[in-house]
């Protein structure tokens, strides 16, 4: 018999869920394809999942980048998610909700597979808060940790950021330092910024593909 509207939606969900179960399951496991098959698009199960992880994520967090603290606009490409622990490095924690969150281009593109989280040990188990020797965005309170200051005129811009504490300094220094660095490059170089403002824009679609290749070369 022919499925109504209301039973395809249903039977939609029970396969996501089930394929949700899966891919935990393999992360348990340290299987390093995990994060290439949810994004699956050619999969009609997987196809919108990371669209509505993204979604998620945004909503708890205002939704600003969790590092730099700009304004996220509404596309894939400018709002990507955010592994605080590599995935490449800790496949395990590859869909752990404490470990995702959403930053912007530049923040995710810096950081990059940089591994903050070398020297708290073992990682059978998420580290715990009392371990964290780095900023993370789900265990420290921002403002608690970080202090930024953005002004902006027509012609000008000024951006500062100062960390108030060990792991405030932290993120100052690993990450925040070149993303100002960054928008100065771009502010002082109008050729430049211009040139890269159609690459920032490429993926206007929320369900965007990852796209590696653009990733590394704009790095």
């Amino acid at each position: 018999p022919k499925l109504s509207a209301a039973e395809k939606r249903k039977a939609q969900r029970i396969a996501r869920l089930a394929l949700v179960r899966e891919l935990i399951s393999a992360a348990k496991n340290k299987e390093k394809d995990v994060w290439a098959r949810l994004g699956d698009t050619d999969n009609a199960v997987s196809k919108n999942l990371k669209a509505i992880l993204r979604d998620h994520l945004k909503a708890r967090q205002e939704p600003r980048c969790c590092y730099c603290k700009r304004w996220l606009i509404n596309n894939a490409h400018a709002s990507p998610i955010e592994h605080i622990l590599p995935r490449d490095d800790y496949p395990q924690f590859a869909l752990h909700t404490r470990n995702l969150a959403i930053a912007c281009n530049d923040c995710n593109a810096m950081k990059a597979n940089d591994d903050w989280g070398k020297s708290t040990g073992p990682h059978e188990r998420y580290p715990l808060p009392a371990a964290m020797s780095f900023f993370h965005p789900f265990y420290h309170r921002y403002d608690d940790h970080i202090r930024f200051v953005r002004m902006e005129t027509n012609r000008q811009e000024l951006v500062t950021y100062q960390g108030l504490t060990p792991q405030g300094r932290q993120l100052c220094t690993a990450l925040l330092s070149k993303v100002v660095g960054k928008q100065n490059l771009k502010r002082n170089c109008p050729q430049l910024a211009n040139w890269l403002r159609p690459l920032d824009e490429l993926d206007v679609d929320r369900q965007s593909p990852t796209r590696p290749a653009l990733q590394a070369f704009l790095a």
